[in-house]
């Protein structure tokens, strides 16, 4: 289990919130109460497998295929147990939920065994355990569709249903005949007939009391209706009463004798719950990241680096998709080079979310759920992450802001290590700027020194500028835009940035006098230091708004060299095409004229002596053409060998990179480059991986959609 310092760090990292979207995606109420309870861990072992898992599931959900439903009722964990009490006897629906346990086990079972090639940790899963098909057939032979025992499921229970109802027929008839006489001298009620106690009872006109023979059964609420039973029917009633009685007995006899056939596979059957409740919960994280556009980044147990690509906060994301609005995504790199990343910039810049993006994404990946980076992304697991995030007053421990930030500095003090990430923003804040500041360096080099990886915001200059004397640590800013006085939210490496405090204090209407005077009672060196962040801050975006239209023209540049290469050899394949014909036409009249030849000398002189003349002329003509063909064809496959092998050559020339689809020459596999390392590339082929050399990789081609549509076209 990964350790969280204070305890309720998650919960302001909003991991609980993510929960509860992926709680949204359970069909079980047990895999919604294990979601809802999920803590990160850092065992190697137990991330694998589920990482694993959850791929699988996203994997069949991307490839546009569902899984069958998981038709479980609620509460099967509590039926089984119940089940497992000697001599108990269930419901009938509660027996129904146990035929569904088993048939929805078989259906998954059959699932994954038919995909065991791309779902292999899925299927190892359920191989476990085999489906049991003779418990729905045993409770087919005794409960129907509509969950009622079936009138077969016993020869007493047969006889006692045929009993009911000739009995019922019999009741009916008397109790109509009653009614029908009734009926004509006016004696009953509107409604004519009732049921009191289970027992069919005429509605009486009170007037008529008298006149009726029988058993009184009660009066409506205002004794405008005596409710009698018949005395024709009383013993025929009585009858039906007793059997009912009996069916009851007899019902509940064979649920038990049911029951009892169940319990000899409780074992099986509790493997099946646990394993369809495992699935849900697998496939509620999968259909999350589906729907958020996450994936299991590159993981390395044994090396501390993050490299976030494209990241996005889940909770910022679903806000601001409902508003229409866009977020900017977030790029990062934390390695041992580089273990500490000191944020500054404006308020409301982004600042807070670019540290509690990491901190969140973090928990969810050592949740076993894929995160929304890009597929390049690399992450590492650690285990304790701690954080000091927001105004931690309280008033039971009457602590105050900068003492609640203290006391949990002492803690980061003590217990950060290389296998802790700290996330602490608005470091040194809460108390006298000077002396906070000049406390918060002290700390700064401290936590420097326990190797931790960490993330830490702030506005005091003198923390900025430590970062850039220690090894190891970087600064970063988030950029805004000065002249529309709002922030970009792009957070950039390598320089500090200013807080923006006078300019956004004008840009929101305070006066420029008021500003003047403020900046006239700030230290000459304070104002020096803020307009040269500021000026930095805007050189470099400058510079990286320079940089982009660079790229965009180079890009630009290099798409009309392709076209124009493009164009070139689409031009040298016409001339060559036309060289062809040309040859091929001056063969064809070559050929003509000299079979012209053969057939004028045979029309002047067709007689016997000249005809052997003729025909030799004419196998040698034959012989010539076959040999010229020959040797066509044999330079035909010289050029295109040679054709092949310029490919091959400029294939193996090209530059790869992570990412890139390959494929292997010697088994002509296609996968994907997951890993460059030490000269090896790592290439990911559906489940399997392989690492060959750059020898045996070339890139594949993508055919070109004009080609494609010009080949449709044709065809």
């Amino acid at each position: 289990m990964t350790a969280l310092y204070p305890e309720n760090f998650a919960s302001e990292l909003e991991f609980d919130v993510v929960l509860e979207q992926v709680v949204q995606h359970c069909a079980t109420e047990d895999a919604r109460s294990i979601i809802r309870q999920l803590k990160p861990s850092s065992d190697p072992k137990t991330l694998t497998y589920e990482w694993q898992r959850t791929d699988e599931i996203l994997q069949v959900f991307l490839r546009g295929e569902t899984l069958p439903a998981l038709a479980v009722g609620s509460g099967m964990k509590t039926i089984l147990n119940r089940l497992a009490i000697n001599q108990i006897v269930l419901e009938e629906k509660q027996i129904q939920q146990i035929r569904g346990l088993a048939e929805t086990y078989a259906y998954i079972h059959r699932y994954f065994f038919n995909r065991k090639d791309v779902c292999p940790v899925m299927y190892a899963d359920f191989a476990g355990y085999q489906p049991e098909p003779t418990i729905v057939k045993e409770i087919d032979k005794i409960i129907d569709e509509r969950g009622e025992v079936r009138g077969n499921a016993s020869k007493a229970l047969a006889d006692i249903r045929r009993s009911l109802a000739s009995k019922r027929k019999q009741a009916d008839r008397l109790f109509y005949k009653v009614v029908r006489s009734m009926e004509a001298d006016n004696m009953l009620a509107d409604f004519r007939e009732s049921v009191k106690d289970n027992r069919r009872v005429l509605a009486v006109i009170p007037a008529y009391k008298s006149r009726v023979k029988g058993i009184f059964h009660g009066s409506s609420a205002k004794h405008t209706v005596l409710f009698v039973e018949p005395s024709s029917v009383v013993e025929i009633n009585n009858d039906i009463t007793r059997l009912i009685d009996d069916e009851r007995r007899e019902i509940r006899k064979i649920l038990q004798e049911l029951c009892r056939f169940l319990q000899g596979y409780i074992e099986p059957l509790v493997a099946f719950d646990k394993r369809l409740v495992d699935l849900d919960v697998v496939r509620a994280k999968a259909q999350w990241a589906e729907r958020m556009g996450g994936v299991i980044p590159q993981v390395d147990i044994h090396e501390r680096t993050i490299r976030c690509k494209d990241a996005f906060h889940p909770v910022l994301k679903q806000h601001n998709d409902a508003q229409g609005k866009p977020t900017v995504p977030l790029s990062l790199e934390l390695t041992e080079e580089q273990r500490i990343i000191v944020i500054s910039g404006p308020n409301a810049g982004g600042k807070s979310i670019a540290l509690k993006t990491i901190g969140l994404l973090s928990l969810l990946l050592q949740s076993g759920i894929p995160i929304p980076v890009h597929p390049e992304s690399q992450w590492c697991v650690f285990k304790q992450i701690m954080g000091d995030i927001g105004d931690h007053q309280s008033i039971e421990n009457e602590l105050s802001t900068y003492s609640s930030r203290i006391t949990k500095m002492v803690r980061f003090l003590s217990a950060s290590d290389e296998h802790t990430l700290l996330l602490i923003d608005e470091f040194g804040s809460g108390s006298d700027p000077d002396l906070g500041s000049s406390l918060a360096a002290v700390c700064l080099r401290d936590v420097h020194a326990s190797q931790c990886l960490g993330i830490i915001t702030t506005h005091f200059n003198n923390i900025k500028a430590l970062a850039s004397e220690l090894p190891g640590a970087i600064n970063a800013a988030m950029a805004f835009h000065r002249e529309r006085f709002s922030p970009l939210y792009t957070l950039r490496l390598g320089s500090p940035g200013s807080s923006y405090t006078f300019e956004v204090a004008e840009n929101v209407g305070l006066s420029k006098e008021i500003i003047g005077r403020a900046r006239e009672g700030v230290n000459a060196s304070v104002n020096a230091i803020n307009s040269l962040l500021v000026e930095l801050q805007d050189e470099k975006q400058r510079m990286q708004s320079k940089a982009e239209q660079l790229e965009e023209q180079v890009q630009d540049m290099r798409k009309r060299q392709e076209a124009q290469k493009k164009n070139i050899a689409e031009l040298e394949e016409k001339v060559e095409k036309q060289r062809k014909m040309n040859e091929d036409q001056s063969d064809v009249l070559m050929w003509g004229k000299r079979f012209k030849q053969l057939n004028d000398a045979w029309v002047k002189n067709p007689t016997k002596d000249n005809k052997p003349n003729v025909g030799g002329r004419f196998w040698k003509m034959m012989k010539e053409a076959s040999v010229k063909s020959q040797v066509e064809e044999e330079q035909k496959q010289k050029d295109e060998a040679s054709k092949a092998s310029k490919q091959l050559k400029r294939l193996l020339a090209q530059p790869l990179k992570i990412g890139d689809q390959v494929k292997i020459i010697d088994t002509n596999l296609s996968g994907v480059i997951e890993e460059i390392k030490n000269e090896k590339y790592t290439v990911k082929m559906g489940l399997m991986s392989t690492s060959v050399g750059r020898e045996k990789l070339v890139p594949v081609i993508k055919r070109s959609r004009t080609k494609k549509k010009k080949k449709d076209d044709k065809s």
